[in-house]
């Protein structure tokens, strides 16, 4: 009731209980994170020993140690060639200055003596220089070489560790389906051979009840009818013959069969002997009652044909339906004549 009546507190009260559970969660993110990384680690760590991982690890951290150290012999070799081809440079230009001199010795001065004499200290200082730049040249791009052959041996062994690892895995994996194989063949058979039988005897029994149960109804429906058929046939004897209709219905309640031994209803004498009345001025009465023998005829046929019944209570289903089709013409007859 408080609450509603301040609706403008239910938004920040949802918003700060919203922000709280938002800052909990982040700082339990922040706190469960490292511990998380350093378990996926070990528990990498152990998959790699128990599978021979490891060892291709180790070749994998050496070829990049491999190509971080071709790297550095690469700059270390571009820098001996960058000295090497200065040194060149700058001897091929002392080498120059001294013919510039050469020729013009005929008109040397003091001056030119001494620049002679000092491009001859430089020329020979440079030549050695590039002896010098020229061997440790050679020998950078003989590392470097070095260096570059011993990174394609680690990242053979690499590789070749790789395929027997992948080679091991394939094996495995080969054994274990085949293992899963029989385990499912295994399973099969189980069930084959102990389910099967129990789900069969419970169907059977489970399909055995329905149709009791089925055949049950069936059979008190048949009753039912029987006994309305023979009571609208004991309505019409007591229309016909002028008896009253209570002591017929108890009559056809003591006739009725029992579900144990069911009997064929049968036309009662007065019925027969009515249906043997001679109607002059209406003929059509007899073609009616032929009609009615022709119905009888066909709807035995039908319940032969298509209900599960012995040939006694087709023949009583057949009469009933027909009786109450005959009740109802002859009780549309006597109220027409009579």
């Amino acid at each position: 009731m408080l609450l509603g009546g301040l609706p403008g507190l239910v938004p920040v009260m949802r918003m700060e209980f919203v922000k709280s559970i938002k800052t909990h969660c982040t700082k339990w993110y922040e706190q469960q994170r490292p511990i998380a990384i350093e378990r996926f680690k070990e528990l990498t760590s152990r998959w790699n020993t128990m599978s021979g991982y490891e060892a291709i690890q180790k070749h994998k951290e050496k070829v990049e140690a491999e190509s971080i150290r071709l790297k550095e012999l690469q700059e270390s070799k571009n820098q001996a060639k960058t000295a090497y081809v200065n040194a060149v440079a700058e001897r091929s230009t002392a080498q120059r200055n001294i013919s510039d001199l050469l020729t013009r010795k005929a008109s040397w001065n003091d001056s030119d003596l001494a620049e002679y004499t000092r491009l001859l200290h430089s020329e020979h200082s440079l030549a050695k220089a590039e002896e010098r730049t020229e061997q440790e040249y050679e020998e950078a791009e003989d590392r470097m070489e070095r260096g570059f052959d011993d990174l394609m041996r680690s990242v053979m062994r690499r590789y070749h560790e790789e395929h027997l690892w992948s080679d091991r895995i394939r094996s495995v994996s080969t054994y274990v389906s085949l293992g899963m194989g029989a385990l499912n063949v295994l399973i099969f058979m189980l069930a084959l051979l102990l389910v099967e039988p129990f789900k069969r005897q419970k169907l059977a029994r489970t399909l055995e009840e329905r149709i009791m149960v089925s055949e049950q109804a069936a059979y008190d429906r048949m009753q039912a009818t029987i006994t309305s058929v023979e009571g609208h046939l004991d309505r019409l004897e007591g229309n016909l013959t002028g008896r009253p209709t209570s002591s017929l219905t108890d009559a056809s309640k003591d006739s009725t069969p029992s579900p144990s031994a069911p009997s064929a209803p049968s036309t009662p004498p007065s019925l027969r002997s009515a249906l043997k009345f001679e109607f002059p001025k209406y003929a059509w009465i007899n073609h009616l009652a032929n009609w009615f023998s022709i119905v009888k005829h066909q709807t035995s046929r039908f319940f032969h044909n298509f209900l599960p019944l012995s040939l006694g209570e087709q023949t009583s289903l057949a009469a009933g339906a027909t009786g109450v089709f005959v009740a109802g013409v002859f009780t549309y007859c006597a109220s027409a004549l009579f």
